[in-house]
């Protein structure tokens, strides 16, 4: 069906049919509009109110209301006819485009354009003017453009509406930050791959009234890079991943940071001397320290004076069900992240006296059963519970587990991943009781399939959000009763082809969202 088509314009596998629901509820789009094949030569696309589509596709052939375009090998003609496509909100360039600044001048026409990946292109500092006029602006990704230099980023920092600017490459040098920094509303900046900064960048990052996010990956910081943060009166989020040569003396900095409510330590050697400092973080609502060496549990009782932590993400942190004791114990503490780490039914015990935990993520705790099951089921304030198998593992659902979750009446979110053992006959034991259940997500679960949608659909649920990734048994044939779930407005399916999309679509016109 595409072979005709010329390979210019990549528009990714998401579709929002907006329409009006059984509810009455309207969506924004406009009327909904039944698509049983995307081709132009078939269809009015101009009718279907379409967000992306899977194809290959002449700019000059998208629909109005196009909102998102990936592009190959475009040319500037493209973009000229991409321009008069004025409900564009994202554009990224893929590959290899051939593409002038005078092109990049086209997309000053789109109003609505707020996202512009740029990593497809080889950007020189005249392309920087252009790119500073287009009039939404929002997020700007420059990935490896080791030609630009402090004269290209002197000019994009007159970019107004310039929120959010991702940089890396080993050319990335002081000056450059010294440059962007100006730009008047830039509230986040991420830097990545550049080991010639200098604590310089800190004093200058540091400097701005305006940004409330900065997050590094593999820049080199060290204690006196903290000190110069600390002195920072807006940051809000702080990511300092992977990072091995701090000490309890730069962490002590962060607690100057009266301001910081998000901090990312994943990956770092991470000390029990910095539960200290810590503890001392008031403001802090989120704290991600996965993949950190282990850290002896009574340490985690420094954590439990932060009053506003809601979010801990503790993955692969050698977290063991003493640990849950301690942790549990945080006052406020509504998500918590325990992928990947030997907590038994010892520590799910544990967790039932958390006071308002409501996300709690399990993928790949191998220690886990039935009766563990049954624990996290009993706590009272659980809404969201994720199940997974990361590799080999003994913990699997069985029809125990199975009836433990059906009887957990405030579940509204549920995932299973990778259990390769989960049936249809499992999935009708679970839904049919579970009156709040909203979102329910299947990755590569292989023994069921598309039959466990009229198990769905008997229960009457109330599902507004299905997802399903890469379950072998589930094609498009087998989805034929999905249109039965009444409430559905949005549905991501991977692994089973456009032509099965478009299949599925046409039975289900109210589909606010097809991924």
């Amino acid at each position: 069906m595409y072979k005709n088509l010329p390979p210019l314009v990549l528009l990714i596998a998401l579709i929002v049919l907006a329409c009006s629901t059984n509810t009455g509820q309207e969506y924004p789009f406009g009327p909904c509009a039944d698509l049983a094949i995307l081709d132009p030569d078939e269809i009015d696309l101009e009718q279907a109110p379409l967000w992306r589509v899977s194809s290959f596709l002449e700019a000059r052939d998208l629909p109005s209301s196009v909102e998102a375009v990936e592009l190959v090998s475009a040319s500037d003609q493209m973009l000229a006819e991409l321009a008069t496509k004025q409900a564009i909100k994202e554009v990224r360039f893929l590959s290899v485009n051939n593409v002038s600044f005078g092109g990049m001048a086209e997309l000053q026409a789109l109003p609505s354009l707020e996202i512009l990946d740029c990593e497809g292109l080889s950007l020189e500092d005249t392309w920087m003017d252009e790119i500073a006029q287009i009039p939404s602006l929002r997020e700007l990704y420059l990935y490896g453009q080791d030609q630009l230099t402090n004269i290209g980023f002197a000019r994009l920092s007159m970019a107004a509406s310039l929120h959010e600017l991702w940089l890396d490459g080993p050319n990335l040098i002081d000056m450059w930050v010294d440059e962007l920094i100006s730009a008047p509303n830039l509230q986040r900046v991420t830097l990545s791959d550049a080991p010639q900064l200098t604590e310089n960048a800190a004093i200058t990052l540091a400097a701005s009234m305006t940004l409330k996010r900065i997050d590094f990956d593999n820049v080199p910081l060290d204690d006196e890079w903290l000190r110069h943060l600390s002195g920072s009166a807006s940051i809000e989020e702080l990511g300092l991943k992977e990072q091995s040569s701090f000490t309890f003396a730069g962490i002590e900095y962060l607690a100057d940071l009266p301001t910081l409510k998000e901090l990312d330590l994943s990956g770092c050697d991470v000390d029990a001397a910095w539960f200290e400092p810590l503890g001392q973080l008031a403001g802090l609502v989120e704290l991600r320290l996965n993949g950190i060496p282990s850290v002896d549990y009574q340490f985690w009782d420094e954590l439990i004076p932060i009053s506003s932590l809601e979010t801990l993400e503790v993955r692969s942190s050698n977290i063991s069900d003493d640990h849950l004791r301690h942790i549990a114990m945080i006052p406020n503490l509504r998500k918590l992240e325990l992928s990947m780490n030997p907590i038994t039914r010892a520590g799910t015990t544990h967790l039932k006296a958390a006071p308002a935990l409501e996300q709690l993520w399990l993928d790949g705790c191998y220690g886990l059963n039935d009766l563990a099951v049954r624990d996290i089921c009993e706590i009272a304030t659980l809404k969201e519970i994720r199940f997974g198998i990361g590799g080999a593992g003994s913990f699997a659902l069985g029809n125990m587990a199975m009836r433990f979750l059906s009887e957990k009446q405030s579940l509204q979110n549920l995932t299973i991943a990778r259990f390769s053992g989960l049936s249809n006959a499992d999935l009708e034991l679970l839904v049919r009781p579970l009156p709040n259940l909203r979102r329910l997500t299947l990755i590569e679960c292989h023994s069921i399939d598309g039959r466990f949608v009229t198990y769905l659909a008997r229960a009457g649920s109330c599902l507004d959000r299905l997802s399903i990734q890469d379950c072998a048994g589930v094609s498009a044939s087998s989805l034929g009763e999905i249109d039965r779930l009444k409430n559905l407005v949005r549905l991501e399916i991977a692994g089973v082809g456009t032509d099965a999309l478009m299949q599925i679509l046409s039975t289900l016109p109210r589909l606010e969202r097809l991924d």
